[in-house]
């Protein structure tokens, strides 16, 4: 009786775990399928650095210029 009992919970407690496993497989992947490699404001994509609405004072109302977004490098003359 003692082995049947035994034989259950490690039949159960694999299943679970299992299942817990194939939960976070699927988990991952989705959150991998959900990212996308765009811009959150078109000021951070570095190709927008010398676009119009980057620039002050169109983007300083709403805080959206590149220099409030990203670090940019500063020009240093050598």
């Amino acid at each position: 009786m003692v082995k049947a009992i035994l034989f259950v919970a490690e039949y159960i407690t694999a299943r679970v775990l299992w299942f817990m496993a194939g939960f976070m497989l699927v988990w991952a992947v989705l959150a991998i399928a959900g990212c996308d490699s765009q811009y959150r404001y078109p000021c951070q994509d570095p190709s927008n650095l010398k676009a119009k609405e980057c620039k002050s004072p169109i983007c300083d109302a709403d805080e959206t210029c590149t220099e409030y977004l990203i670090e940019v490098p500063h020009e240093t003359k050598s």
